[in-house]
């Protein structure tokens, strides 16, 4: 009787190689599926339409330098507004702070953030002494 010996050794290399190249391969197709996919999102989003809400009236304010500040300093720019308190403790420091967050990110382009702030009330106590905050 004879005995024969089979190596199992190739079909072990075989097995390894093809771990290897799934674990070199998956990643780079999931990479390759994300940027994909935000390359459509990107396409989508460039081609929407952005409503119209409207127009703001003209407006002239006093700017936190104590200058002159109205709706021509803005006119023909794309700008964000929010109106809060200086001294409301409940959303306005909320408010104040997503604001900021927004800023940072769009710093190199043409968006203008402002904040109006009405005056304290024994200040004045007209709604035309409100402070824009460039």
């Amino acid at each position: 009787m004879t005995a024969t010996v089979v190596s199992t050794q190739p079909l072990t290399r075989r097995k390894t190689r093809v771990a290897n190249l799934v674990l070199i391969l998956f990643p780079i197709v999931i990479g390759a599926g994300m940027l994909w996919l935000r390359h459509v999102e990107v396409q989508r989003l460039a081609s929407r339409q952005i409503q119209n809400y409207g127009s703001v009236p003209p407006f002239q304010l006093t700017n936190q330098d104590g200058k002159p500040f109205g709706s021509s300093n803005l006119a023909g720019k794309i700008w964000i507004a929010d109106f809060i308190y200086s001294t409301c403790p409940g959303p306005c420091p909320m408010i104040s702070t997503r604001m900021s967050e927004m800023q940072k990110p769009l710093e190199k382009t043409d968006v203008h953030f402002v904040s109006f702030t009405p005056p304290l009330p024994a200040v004045a106590k007209t709604p035309s002494r409100c402070i824009a905050h460039e």
